[in-house]
């Protein structure tokens, strides 16, 4: 088969292709080098393989896409390519490549996530590991971490008690514990600083 190219328009980096001026697809510029940027013909399976490699390029592209808008564990990612049905071979092609770029980095997305949920939300530790147990990581890899933020917890359950006093003066003390187990907060926890605020023991 004879292939005419031409360049797009709107996208330098692509070419159309035509056989007897019916367009057939478009590629890229890394795809068409083997073949050329004019003129050029093209067996049957080279041509499957050539609209095989622009599909694969596209799905890569997409995932790498979806990857890069905003921190994303690897599991995320991966969970991503499963629900879209993206075949399994790219799986490891695209975690390899965001890895080697520095743009997958769950040592850096669980600092990052920690920092983010202590310091800017009013979820307790284990509300927290219980959103990170979803994102692919284990105990081991968190637990290190919490020692650093649990002060900032305790003024947050502070809080968090403080503010339900004064919008709920009269709600009962039962209530007000499931309500911060809830949100995450250790039973322990809650019970130390309770004390602060009630003559009943827990």
């Amino acid at each position: 088969m004879k292939i005419t190219v031409e360049k797009q328009k709107n996208n330098k980096e692509r070419f159309s292709l035509y056989s007897d001026g019916k367009y057939i697809m478009s590629a890229s510029y890394e795809n068409l080098a083997p073949f050329g940027y004019v003129e050029f013909e093209i067996s049957d399976s080279d041509l499957e393989y050539l609209k095989y490699k622009e599909d694969y390029d596209k799905i890569f592209r997409k995932a790498v896409n979806y990857a890069t808008r905003g921190y994303k564990s690897k599991k995320e990612v991966i969970d991503w390519m499963y629900k879209n049905k993206i075949e399994k071979e790219i799986h490891d092609e695209v975690i390899n490549y965001l890895e080697e770029y520095g743009l997958l980095d769950d040592k850096a997305y669980l600092e990052m996530y920690l920092e983010e949920k202590f310091n800017f939300t009013t979820d307790g530790s284990i509300k927290i590991k219980n959103k990170l147990y979803q994102k692919g990581f284990d105990g081991k890899e968190i637990d290190p971490y919490l020692p650093k933020y649990r002060e900032i917890e305790r003024e947050n359950l502070k809080k968090l008690i403080t503010d339900r006093k004064k919008s709920r003066p009269n709600e009962d003390s039962q209530k007000l514990i499931r309500y911060l187990l809830n949100k995450g907060y250790e039973y322990s926890m809650i019970r130390e600083e309770m004390g602060n605020f009630y003559d009943d023991k827990y």
